[in-house]
């Protein structure tokens, strides 16, 4: 116990580095050329205006059920 009392620090930086590693070797994995070949082109402020108004169409159509 005297050892991890001591050497805390230790155990924590080994922990930090670990998942650092995991996240870097998963990040190589994912192919960005794909994605980017693959995206959508419409702007995203542009989709969430249409949703917007798309709803508010919706909610004033339910008034009157």
């Amino acid at each position: 116990m005297e050892l991890l009392k001591d050497y805390w620090w230790i155990f924590i930086l080994a922990l930090i580095i670990g998942v650092l590693i995991n996240t870097y070797e998963d990040l190589k994995k994912i192919d960005y050329k794909k994605y980017i070949t693959n995206k959508n082109d419409l702007n995203r402020r542009d989709t969430f205006n249409k949703n917007k108004i798309n709803d508010q169409h919706h909610t004033t159509n339910r008034k009157n059920d």
